[in-house]
Parts: C-alpha cells; sequence; structure tokens
C-alpha cells in the first residue's frame, strides 16, 4: 500500500527502498502526532491518527503582514483567499469563510487591522474561555497540523490577535458606546 501510494504521488519509477518502508511503517508504530521523515521525491507525516505522503513542496511560506484598512480589501496570495473590512454587516454568504464583526473606537477605526501569519507567542480570547489561550493550543485540539500552521491568518488590532481563522471572534467584553462604531471582517 505505501509502495503503490508513492508511485501515484510521484509517477514515474520511483522505488521506494525496504528501509524507506520500514521507517514509513514505524511512524505508525510510534504513534507520536508531529513526527514524519523525508525520502527522495516525498514527504510521510504522522498527524494524529492519519499517516499523509505529500510530494515535497518549495520552502514554508515566509511571514506575511499586510495592512487592512477600513472600509478596505486585502488579497492574500500565501492563501488563495482575501479579507474585507466594512462597517455595514451583510446577509451570510456561501462565499464567506470566516465572518467576524467588532465593536471599535474611533481610534481603532481610524489605526484599522493587520492580516498576519499566526506566531508561536500569538494569545487569544475566544468567547466562553475566561483566560486567554494561547493558540497553539486551540490548533491542537481542533488537530491542525503544524505545517499548516506557519502561513494560517489571523487578524491584529492595536497589536492584539482579535481574529484567527476558522476560530470565532475575540470577546472583548466591551459594551457598545455612540463614538463605537460595528466593523465586519470577513475572509472570502
Amino acid at each position: 500500500l505505501i509502495r503503490l501510494s508513492c508511485e501515484r504521488l510521484v509517477p514515474g519509477g520511483h522505488s521506494l527502498s525496504a528501509r524507506n518502508v520500514a521507517s514509513i511503517i514505524e511512524l505508525l508504530r510510534e504513534g507520536k502526532s508531529g513526527t514524519s521523515l523525508q525520502t527522495g521525491l516525498f514527504q510521510c507525516y504522522r498527524d494524529f491518527n492519519r499517516l499523509r505522503l505529500e510530494a515535497l513542496s518549495p520552502p514554508p511560506a515566509e511571514n506575511f503582514c499586510y495592512a487592512l484598512r477600513i472600509p478596505g480589501q486585502i488579497e492574500l496570495p500565501q492563501t488563495g483567499t482575501y479579507f474585507e473590512a466594512r462597517h455595514e454587516p451583510s446577509p451570510p454568504s456561501a462565499v464567506v469563510l470566516n465572518r467576524w464583526e467588532l465593536v471599535l473606537s474611533p481610534e481603532e477605526l481610524e489605526a484599522g487591522f493587520y492580516i498576519r501569519n499566526w506566531e508561536p507567542a500569538d494569545v487569544y480570547f475566544p468567547r466562553g474561555a475566561s483566560p486567554p489561550k494561547r493558540v497553539a493550543e486551540m490548533f491542537a485540539e481542533r488537530k491542525i497540523p503544524r505545517r499548516c500552521r506557519t502561513s494560517w491568518p489571523v487578524v491584529v488590532l492595536a497589536g492584539k490577535v482579535v481574529g484567527v481563522r476558522d476560530f470565532p471572534v475575540s470577546s472583548g467584553g466591551v459594551i457598545r458606546t455612540p463614538e463605537q462604531a460595528l466593523v465586519v471582517v470577513e475572509e472570502r
């Protein structure tokens, strides 16, 4: 099965040695998520209870950070999506991947958002959680593979993470006052 999978992944006569096959089987026996090995033309990962084979790809994406004005829109080539910020809510749409509604002060409106990749020290206040949580812990709970995390987009406002792809908006505990405005940020 391993040899057949590798042949389908990288067709054209790339044969695995008995040692490579034994190493891949050992990944299954170890039972440790996050372990990997590389052979010739592909990478083999153990992610939780799955064994994943992938063709070797270019090195991981570099860090990114884009300013998102309100209203405004930016495209993220790293993820193939774009982010939009606006004042008025719109009806939910099938093309929206993530949607966060935030109440902002005039100063926050002026500063705008930043969309950047996740960093290991990021913390987040998900709704329903009393202490802040490390985003890395949330990734582990959702079983998001480590190799996907480096280009995972987060929404930052005034130096604080207020949105993380596939997670609810950060709970700010702010009561809306007349000088504050509702802002919607969406990833499409």
